[in-house]
């Protein structure tokens, strides 16, 4: 059953794919990079996990982590890991690294991917979620703060440096239901991407409730009826990539 605390289908996918990845590889020590408004973090079963760490540009998303983490032993860093420095991570290692939403909010993808793999200790897992469809790049992406949309080959090839890479592809529903975000991401349009990029990793207070937490008292029974549906049309174009990429 879906969380009681409202969900976007995506993010309920996202959920469990992370979830079910985390439990198989055993990973203990893991790392979230820039979780924004809601971590990851809160959604893997709890009792599997060592120390987590959570790293974020924004110290407003890393108190809202904290929050959401009560009881877990969790360390926050507040840097930005797409500029030199991060000292503080500098001679760690970790058994899972995830990265959701993140790599198209980042000028340089390539640089962030390789720096984060070093991270990882041998055999460790990357979870990374990002946008597909270069070809539908669009205001809604200029608004929440992405720098491009992915194909699976340029995918495939960001993460080449991974000894296994398994790509999870969603379907094109996801791109159905964008417009009925717009009317929350109107006034973003016409900021540029890093003032974008600041404002949507505090979304929740800043910009307002999603359309579907209305209704998320009857949708989270409909669930796992859209992860069917969603499945059987991932080969459509559009929609999340879910890596999972070993070192």
């Amino acid at each position: 059953m879906a969380p009681e605390a409202p969900i976007s289908p995506f993010r309920y996918m996202e959920m469990l794919i992370n979830r079910a990845a985390v439990i198989k590889s055993g990973a203990r020590e893991v790392l979230e990079v820039g979780p924004g408004s809601e971590t990851m973090l809160a959604h893997l079963d709890q009792s599997t996990l060592g120390s987590v760490t959570i790293v974020d540009y924004v110290q407003d998303a890393l108190d809202r982590a904290r929050r959401r983490l009560k009881g877990l032993p969790v360390r926050t860093i507040c840097c930005d890991v797409s500029l030199p420095g991060c000292p503080a991570l500098a001679a760690e290692s970790f058994d899972c690294v995830i990265a959701n939403a993140l790599v198209e909010h980042l000028e340089d993808d390539r640089g962030f991917i390789d720096k984060t793999r070093k991270l990882l200790k041998p055999g460790g897992l990357m979870l990374c979620t990002t946008v597909l469809g270069p070809g539908m790049y669009n205001q809604w992406d200029h608004a929440v703060g992405h720098y491009r949309r992915y194909s699976m080959a340029s995918l495939r090839r960001l993460f080449e440096d991974f000894s296994q890479v398994q790509i999870i592809q969603s379907s094109l529903i996801q791109e159905l239901v964008r417009p009925l975000f717009f009317h929350r991401l109107r006034k973003l349009k016409h900021g540029t991407l890093e003032e974008n990029n600041l404002l949507f990793s505090g979304e929740h207070e800043e910009i307002g409730r999603p359309p579907y937490a209305k209704i998320y008292w009857a949708l989270r029974f409909f669930l796992p009826v859209y992860l069917l549906l969603d499945w059987a049309l991932k080969d459509l174009q559009g929609g999340i990539a879910v890596v999972v990429a070993r070192r």
